[in-house]
C-alpha cells in the first residue's frame, strides 16, 4: 500500500526523479531490515514467519537446490545430500564462530566422514574445507540473487 501512495503522486505530475528516489529509499530500508536474517539463515522473515527467498526484481523464488556431496567432494562416493541452504545457520551475533562451525563439523562427521575413521587427517581437513567453502559460497550467491 505504501508503494502505491509513493508512486501515485509523482506519476500524476510526471516527476520521475522523486519517484526513483523514493523507490531507492524503500529498497535500502528493506535491505537494512532483512539482510542480517538472510545472511544468517538464508530465509526472509516477515512478521515472525520465515519465507523462501524471492528475487526482489522478478518476484521469482530463488532456488535452494538439493546438492549431493559427491558433486562437491571428488573422492566421495556416497549419495548423501547436503542440507538445503535455508536449513543451515551461518551467523548469529549472540553465538561464537566456534559454536557455529562446530555444528557444521558435527554434521560433516555424522553424514560424510567421521574424523576418527579417517586414515589421513590432511584429506579429511581438505574435504571439510571444501564442504564449508561450498556452503558459504552457496549462501553468498543466494543473497546476491535476492537483491
Amino acid at each position: 500500500m505504501t508503494y502505491i501512495y509513493i508512486t501515485r503522486g509523482p506519476l500524476q505530475i510526471c516527476d520521475w526523479g522523486s519517484l526513483n528516489d523514493n523507490l531507492i529509499q524503500i529498497r535500502v530500508a528493506t535491505l537494512k531490515r532483512l539482510l542480517p536474517t538472510i545472511v544468517a539463515y538464508g530465509l526472509e522473515q516477515k512478521d515472525s514467519v520465515d519465507e523462501q527467498l524471492m528475487d526482489r526484481d522478478s518476484g521469482e523464488p530463488i532456488d535452494d537446490p538439493i546438492v549431493i556431496l559427491s558433486d562437491i567432494l571428488s573422492n566421495y562416493e556416497g549419495s548423501t545430500k547436503i542440507l538445503p541452504d535455508s536449513d543451515i545457520q551461518l551467523y548469529d551475533e549472540h553465538e561464537s564462530f566456534e559454536r557455529l562451525s562446530e555444528d557444521l563439523r558435527c554434521y560433516f562427521e555424522d553424514y560424510v566422514q567421521p574424523r576418527k575413521e579417517s586414515s589421513n587427517d590432511r584429506e579429511w581437513f581438505a574435504n571439510f574445507e571444501k564442504f564449508i567453502r561450498y556452503i558459504i559460497e552457496r549462501r553468498v550467491l543466494r543473497v546476491q540473487n535476492w537483491y
